[in-house]
């Protein structure tokens, strides 16, 4: 499957542009736009959406003069968004007493959250000021490296001098304009961990989750690192075994799976319907895995109007003429072990029998 992550370039005035532009042009081979024109024939396990922003509405006038156009303010990021990769680039406009405090209060907010924090040459100064650096490895411009490192003294940042990019888990750190395109280059081949809630419950069938997670679970980080696996793969999945009451507001998963059982509409446990639809897992998940009678959940939820899907086909008929009468929109396919509706960039519903 192919995976859409987003990525916020953190545009402000006097920022560099060759800073972003780089790494963004080495990423544009795996935008959805360039894969769709066909002139590209390798296959990628994701692509890259890009969304450009900046601290006003007014047009960015770059450190060299050059007037850019971005797509939305860093106000006008919605509470609940998340990006999956923020890139930072340098510029004059990363000084402390010029650093605009909307792009500081957006990386505070993001990123805790997001998959990968890049930097490029004096971006790595935003992440210190921002206190996102602290306790880790990093580097920056070589011309303000000694600046940097005394300034940020007390957050106890090992400052690498010489390194072209430096890697500190989800944090990428670069040199300057080339290393930061050499970045970018790398980028694409990282690993990328996704998150995936199993969502229990009284009266849970053990199989409709056990059997999935037995087959994913040679995507997990355990089981790569033990070196068994020789195989390579683009990403990793890290399960959480989880009540649903129990998740934070802010949390997010990139999959949800939902195993059937006792999930009749008159003892299905509300605090599940909430953790799929009222904090937003389900709309905002890349993927939503139902087994069995768990597509009634769904259904229940609301969140398969207007979609096509499958469940249990002992509760078949059942499910079929009690959503039919709630959720007219639901096309239910009887003759499917697994049926798939949606194209993947912000969530796909399944129905696994």
């Amino acid at each position: 499957m192919t995976i859409t992550l987003s990525l916020a370039v953190c545009l402000f005035p006097d920022v560099a542009v060759l800073d972003f532009a780089g790494p963004m042009e080495l990423l544009s081979f795996i935008s959805p736009k360039i894969l769709a024109s066909g002139l590209m024939t390798y296959e990628t396990p994701y692509t890259i959406e890009p969304v450009y922003l900046s601290v006003s509405k007014e047009p960015v006038v770059s450190a060299s003069g050059m007037v850019i156009v971005h797509n939305r303010t860093y106000d006008e990021v919605k509470a609940d968004e998340q990006f999956d990769i923020l890139l930072v680039p340098g510029g004059l406009g990363t000084d402390p007493e010029v650093c605009p405090k909307a792009l500081l209060d957006f990386l505070q907010k993001q990123a805790p959250n997001a998959k990968y924090v890049l930097a490029v040459c004096t971006g790595s100064e935003v992440l210190a000021h921002a206190g996102l650096l602290a306790g880790k490895r990093a580097t920056t411009n070589k011309s303000s490296f000694n600046r940097i490192k005394e300034h940020y003294a007390a957050q106890k940042i090992e400052w690498v001098p010489k390194a072209r990019w430096v890697v500190d888990g989800r944090f990428w750190t670069s040199s300057g304009v080339t290393a930061g395109a050499d970045m970018g280059s790398n980028h694409p081949e990282m690993t990328f961990t996704l998150s995936l809630a199993v969502c229990l419950f009284p009266g849970v069938c053990v199989l409709d989750f056990a059997g999935p997670m037995e087959l994913l679970s040679f995507m997990s980080p355990k089981i790569l690192a033990s070196g068994l696996m020789t195989y390579e793969t683009p990403y990793t999945i890290e399960p959480v075994y989880l009540s649903c009451d129990e998740v934070k507001a802010d949390d997010q998963f990139d999959i949800l799976l939902v195993p059937g059982g006792d999930t009749n509409p008159e003892i299905c446990p509300k605090a599940l319907l909430n953790f799929l639809k009222k904090k937003k897992q389900a709309p905002n998940a890349k993927y939503v895995l139902s087994v069995c009678t768990e597509s009634e959940v769904l259904a229940h939820a609301g969140l398969l109007e207007g979609k096509r899907a499958t469940t249990s086909k002992s509760s078949f008929n059942r499910i079929k003429e009690h959503y039919t009468a709630q959720h007219n929109k639901v096309e239910w396919v009887p003759k499917a072990s697994i049926h798939k509706e949606g194209d993947g960039e912000f969530a796909e519903f399944y129905g696994l029998v």
